[in-house]
């Protein structure tokens, strides 16, 4: 990923997290994709989970820029993730990626097409991470 996709990223992503609806907005995509996903987040408490889903997007950015410590973090929660522990088969992973993209369009009003390539080089980062531990 290019340090100019990074800032476009980074700067979209504070962006978005601006939104008291961001997450929200995604979730509410996200559990409506699939089935499948719905019944991943039943017993889920959410306000905890979109507390985790902003550290692991913001981990994203530290991750891409070289700090061990978030790339660590994001190593677990792909563990965490894995067959043996949550089982979220890789191809649930694009969902989620085009979920969140889909609302990064709402909330992002600066939204344009090196932010959306911004996101995607991220976003397959996280996915990348997840399906190989998987």
């Amino acid at each position: 990923m290019t340090k100019t996709s990074m800032k476009l990223f980074r700067e979209s992503l504070s962006r978005c997290k601006k939104r008291s609806d961001f997450i929200d907005q995604f979730y509410d995509r996200f559990l409506a994709a699939s089935n499948d996903i719905k019944a991943k987040f039943v017993k889920t408490n959410f306000s905890t989970q979109k507390i985790k889903l902003l550290k692991s997007l913001e981990m994203t950015v530290l991750a891409l820029e070289g700090v061990p410590h978030a790339l660590h973090e994001l190593e677990e929660r792909a563990i965490r993730h894995n067959r043996e522990n949550l089982d979220i088969r890789p191809e649930l992973y694009d969902f989620w990626r085009e979920s969140l993209l889909q609302t990064v369009v709402v909330c992002d009003e600066q939204y344009d097409k090196e932010v959306e390539q911004a996101w995607r080089e991220a976003t397959n980062f996280i996915v990348n991470m997840m399906v190989v531990r998987y």
